[in-house]
C-alpha cells in the first residue's frame, strides 16, 4: 500500500527528470516516450548533453525501430507476456 503499486520506494517515486517521474515515463506509449526524449535534451546543459548523448541516441534508435514496425501502442510498464 505504501508504494501505491509502483513497486518503488518514496524517493524513487518523487525524483523527476524533465518534470516527469519514472512512473510517468514508463507509462508513456512509445511514440510519447520518443517525443519526451527529444524534448528532454532542452533540460540539460551542454556538458550534461555530452554525457547523455550515447544513452539518448541508443534509446531513440530502439524506440524508432519499434515504431517502424507498428508497435507505438506499447509502453514500458506492460508485463512481458502482454
Amino acid at each position: 500500500p505504501e508504494c501505491c503499486n509502483a513497486r518503488l520506494g518514496k524517493l524513487g517515486r518523487e525524483v523527476t527528470v524533465g518534470g516527469k517521474t519514472i512512473i510517468d515515463v514508463v507509462g508513456f506509449k512509445l511514440n510519447e516516450l520518443l517525443q519526451w526524449l527529444d524534448l528532454l535534451e532542452q533540460c540539460f546543459s551542454p556538458d550534461e548533453k555530452k554525457i547523455l548523448a550515447a544513452f539518448l541516441g541508443a534509446c531513440q534508435e530502439r524506440i524508432a525501430n519499434l515504431l517502424e514496425v507498428g508497435l507505438e501502442y506499447l509502453s514500458l510498464d506492460r508485463t512481458l507476456p502482454s
